[in-house]
């Protein structure tokens, strides 16, 4: 009986060290921003990229208006109070713990971070010079109105210009 024991626990022990290969593989199918801009067809796909971040200003996520329109005798939260920020901000009872300031915020500073990435990225890959000076020029116009849209709700905002570690 302590021979099977003792044999059990060697086999486990075996199949356990065993794996060690196996198990610490670099993730093979994912894009790191490492390995992702080598062509000029990445730089083009880091550049549309930076666009979906506009999309908050659709699919019923747009609370830009709301910052100056509702809070203004312009309109009125109406609806039947799905949007609980939105009645906060119409009442002047909004905090920083709204959730459409909160949203503003992330989705234009993730627009911003994303610009940097193609910024930081794009210049140094080898593809068409008039390709690159569009792409570059759109992010740098992206990340400017990204800051345009922060600056017009909360002010003086952080000014991040590169990729934070």
């Amino acid at each position: 009986m302590a021979m099977h024991r003792l044999l059990l626990i060697l086999i486990t022990f075996l199949a356990l060290t065993a794996c060690e290969d196996i198990l610490n593989k670099e993730p093979l199918g994912q894009l790191s921003e490492g390995n992702f801009f080598q062509t000029s067809h990445d730089a083009v796909q880091g550049i549309n990229a930076a666009y979906q971040y506009l999309l908050f200003n659709n699919d019923n996520k747009n609370f830009y208006w709301a910052f100056g329109t509702v809070t203004s005798d312009d309109a009125i939260a109406g609806g039947d109070g799905s949007r609980p920020g939105i009645v906060e901000l119409d009442f002047l009872t909004h905090t920083a713990r709204t959730e459409e300031f909160n949203d503003f915020w992330r989705v234009n500073y993730a627009g911003i971070t994303q610009c940097n990435s193609v910024l930081e990225n794009v210049p140094v890959i080898d593809m068409d010079e008039g390709l690159k000076n569009q792409i570059l020029g759109e992010a740098l116009f992206l990340r400017a109105y990204y800051y345009f849209n922060l600056a017009q709700v909360f002010g003086d905002v952080p000014l991040m210009t590169q990729i934070l570690p």
